[in-house]
């Protein structure tokens, strides 16, 4: 967690790294209704990232300081363990000097419960390989429960996701895919459960 001294509003010039817990107790997070703007205060000081990762793309929303930082990983192929190489090669990479580089926290969609098993299964794999790479300061996130925290409804349609992102962050553009729309609510949910 972000020092109380900085979060009060002293201003020391100290910009270092905040340190998060391993876990997040989710039940403990904040509800934003509608409304909600975009964190201020002590959120500022920190550098989350959310992620939404399917078997064809990673969507990556770093935010920070109310700005948002955006990787589409997107895999070509009709063979779920091409892509899924692509996937964690191309992920591996964000990690080691890359856009997730000092990032404080990350906050990870849980694979989607659907009706297709092998679905299921290549999209578990992309999660656990995820998991894998960040080995710690990172937490999995029910979809129905980040949708209710941001938005105040867990089924919230993709129309409402999209028109509360785009409306919170002014710097996300309105043409980007679903995913990077969910991974930025994923990464402020997170961000409000933090701070």
């Amino acid at each position: 967690m972000a020092d109380s001294s900085r979060c009060k509003g002293t201003s020391s010039g100290d910009h270092t790294s905040t340190t998060a817990p391993a876990t997040v107790p989710v039940g403990r997070l904040p509800t934003l209704g509608s409304g909600a703007t975009v964190p201020s205060g002590c959120e500022a000081l920190l550098r989350v990232a959310g992620i939404d990762p399917d078997t064809k793309s990673i969507a990556v929303v770093i935010i920070e300081d109310g700005k948002t930082n955006i990787v589409h990983l997107k895999a070509k192929g009709r063979k779920a363990e091409d892509r899924f190489r692509f996937l964690v090669s191309a992920f591996a990479d964000l990690i080691y000097g890359g856009a997730l580089d000092g990032v404080d926290f990350t906050f990870v969609e849980q694979p989607v419960m659907v009706r297709n098993p092998k679905a299921i299964r290549d999209q578990a794999m992309v999660v656990g390989a995820i998991r894998a790479i960040l080995t710690d300061k990172h937490s999995l996130v029910d979809n129905t429960v980040w949708k209710k925290g941001v938005i105040g409804n867990g089924m919230a349609t993709k129309e409402e996701i999209k028109e509360f992102i785009v409306g919170a962050f002014p710097d996300l553009a309105d043409d980007h895919d679903q995913d990077v729309y969910d991974a930025a609510g994923i990464a402020l949910f997170g961000m409000r459960g933090l701070s």
